[in-house]
């Protein structure tokens, strides 16, 4: 198909920067005629209409996934700078998604702590009162031992980490507020587009 040739053809010519493994990301796959189909797509344009209360919803080209067996992948991160987005709101005005081409299955998903976006400011209170010191990028990386520890479990026990195991075709949407990832290292073939609105 040409979903199929086109990720050959990109990661062929995907390169690693500074001899590392690119991970699977395909970080120059923006001009796909899959990628206008999928956001053209009225009904997957609906589902965000529907979750998200911003009327102005502008999508952006991103790059996409396509890991190989083997693929380190596993890497964890919340797409927002936490202090920011609790303070001033900055971030967290996005929703992004994915649409699987494959079937995924425990060890070849994405993984997200469902319910954190419901409880980010109490979570930026106990940074604070327990001298967490905040992240200064756009972006945070996530490790649970450092930020989401025993103590921090105890006492927002509902937030707990949850395996996405999406099937070819299927959509799943997050908030930015919330702390994602993926297994790994990879086990088998994984292809992933990543449309944000």
């Amino acid at each position: 198909t040409i979903l199929n040739e086109s990720y050959k053809m990109y990661k062929y010519h995907g390169r690693c920067i500074n001899g590392n493994s690119n991970m699977g990301w395909c970080r120059t796959m923006y001009h796909l005629p899959m990628q206008q189909l999928m956001r053209g797509n009225p009904q997957y344009w609906l589902y965000y209409a529907v979750l998200w209360e911003d009327p102005y919803l502008v999508s952006y080209h991103y790059y996409t996934k396509y890991t190989k067996a083997g693929n380190p992948t596993y890497f964890c991160y919340i797409d927002c700078n936490i202090a920011d987005a609790v303070k001033t709101g900055n971030g967290a005005n996005i929703i992004q998604g994915s649409v699987s081409w494959d079937n995924k299955d425990s060890a070849n998903c994405t993984q997200v702590l469902i319910g954190f976006h419901k409880i980010i400011k109490g979570y930026q209170d106990w940074r604070e009162t327990s001298n967490v010191k905040d992240s200064t990028g756009y972006i945070e990386l996530w490790e649970d031992t450092r930020d989401f520890p025993q103590a921090c479990r105890d006492r927002f026990p509902g937030v707990q980490w949850k395996d996405e195991v999406c099937k070819a075709g299927q959509v799943r949407i997050t908030s930015p507020l919330v702390p994602h990832g993926s297994t790994g290292p990879a086990t088998k073939e994984r292809r992933t587009m990543l449309p944000w609105f």
